[in-house]
């Protein structure tokens, strides 16, 4: 597989870019300690690492999924020591805070956001969302969706940027699933091709208890053959098939996402996986290997 192909490579090679590779495709299969240990040591004042504030993002990751929210936390703040402009490395903060339930600090990191400018993948609308999320994962419910009503705000305060696609999960995130459907609806008409659209309408109508129509949307996207999917199709079948209850299924489906590329990072802050969270097998599954 690709961690074991990019061990022999490293090995043989021993360069920084595939010792980073190394880390990133450890956490990406569930080996979060692997990522730690492979992390472990790097030169960040090197010029050949400037600029690679993703580092950071990468390993305060395996310490969230070994549960060391504190390490996270601490290195979330090494993070941001050297890029403290970065949208990038507050959110690693924001977080772990989320996820240790320091519900005052994560607000006053959120006011932050507000001063800082958006780059790529980063907005405070979308950091606000990352929020949301880890803070229902967490068991915060009432206060994720506090903070998803945030990022709503912020989206619709810039209404002359296109962050439609922010607005439509924030909506979600925020359990207004009608709004989310509306938006989501025209997006996809837009981009029919897009099985994010495809699977975000399936996952409502399994909300609203449209088990058809949730089905026939699942059908469709098992239909999906292009290239460069890596299961993302196959997820969103999983996701599905939780909301409808089918427990059993949402798993065959996971780890079938999983071996097609979906990374394991993924599963544990979406909230459609919800219904799976107490669930002995899914459980099993989030175990760190190594």
């Amino acid at each position: 597989n690709t961690l074991r192909a990019m061990r022999e490579l490293y090995r043989l090679t021993q360069e920084v870019n595939q010792r980073y590779q190394l880390g990133l495709d450890a956490i990406r299969a569930n080996f979060p300690r692997e990522t730690i240990q492979t992390f472990a040591g790097f030169d960040l004042k090197n010029e050949a690492m400037t600029g690679w504030y993703f580092f950071w993002g990468n390993l305060t990751a395996a310490h969230h999924m070994l549960g060391d929210h504190k390490r996270e936390l601490e290195t979330a703040r090494l993070g941001r020591e050297q890029y403290p402009e970065l949208l990038a490395t507050l959110s690693y903060e924001i977080e772990a805070l989320a996820a240790l339930g320091r519900i005052e600090e994560l607000n006053e990191r959120l006011n932050e956001s507000l001063n800082l400018p958006p780059q790529r993948g980063f907005t405070p609308g979308g950091v606000m969302r990352l929020a949301a999320w880890e803070l229902r994962a967490h068991g915060f419910r009432e206060e994720s969706i506090k903070t998803a009503e945030r990022s709503i705000a912020w989206y619709k305060a810039h209404p002359d940027q296109d962050y439609r696609s922010g607005l439509a999960y924030s909506l979600y995130v925020a359990e207004r699933w009608d709004e989310a459907r509306t938006l989501g609806e025209a997006l996809y008409q837009e981009s029919p091709d897009n099985e994010d659209w495809l699977g975000f309408l399936g996952t409502l109508d399994a909300r609203r208890g449209d088990r058809d129509e949730a089905m026939r949307i699942s059908d469709e996207l098992k239909s999906i053959n292009r290239p460069y999917l890596f299961g993302n199709h196959t997820y969103w079948r999983a996701r599905i098939a939780a909301l409808l209850g089918e427990k059993e299924e949402a798993m065959n489906l996971l780890r079938e996402a999983l071996a097609q590329g979906v990374p394991y990072t993924w599963l544990h802050p979406d909230m459609d996986l919800e219904p799976l969270w107490d669930y002995p097998p899914f459980k099993e599954l989030l175990k760190p290997k190594g």
